[in-house]
């Protein structure tokens, strides 16, 4: 045989041993249908642990199709997606009989009771809701957090305040 022949035989088997490799390792399912929440809470479990193998969706269809045909360990998963709801993801992928006993934990915004009973009577291990903070908002709409350099600066104790009348009743003398 020669060196060409050799050549597309090693290339498949590298592939197939990094293939094997990868499903080796630990899958973590990420659905969420805005992107920069992919991102968090993927950069969240890396810092848990960086072998893990990450897979990311923007659509439950897409998560589950991937979760009918590959191992999965853990499935992170909003509640708001497009399509149908996180609740009704949970649902399909207990239906799956290698998911039966996979964690599923529905983290969202939504801090409403019923939803929570709803995705744990589901099967979802957990239901974690978010708050949306301060810190947050001002993170995404920096232009509003930041002070403007055109409002004027408080006045300390004593100085005169614009529209006050000087004398009177409103006079500090």
């Amino acid at each position: 045989m020669s060196a060409a022949q050799l050549r597309p035989a090693a290339a498949s088997t590298v592939v197939s041993e990094l293939a094997f490799a990868r499903a080796q390792r630990n899958t973590v399912l990420i659905v969420d249908d805005l992107f920069s929440s992919r991102l968090l809470l993927a950069e969240i479990v890396r810092q848990i642990d960086g072998k893990l193998n990450l897979e990311l969706f923007d659509t439950p269809s897409r998560a589950l199709e991937y979760a009918r045909n590959n191992r999965v360990d853990i499935v992170l998963t909003d509640y708001k997606l497009p399509e149908f709801d996180g609740i009704e993801l949970v649902k399909q992928l207990r239906a799956l009989p290698h998911c039966v006993d996979v964690p599923i934990v529905v983290i969202t915004v939504v801090d409403d009771r019923k939803i929570r009973y709803d995705a744990l009577e589901a099967g979802a291990t957990d239901f974690q809701a978010t708050r949306r903070s301060r810190n947050a908002r001002a993170v995404r709409e920096p232009a509003r957090a930041a002070p403007s350099q055109d409002r004027p600066i408080r006045p300390s104790a004593g100085a005169p305040v614009p529209g006050r009348q000087v004398g009177g009743r409103n006079s500090r003398a």
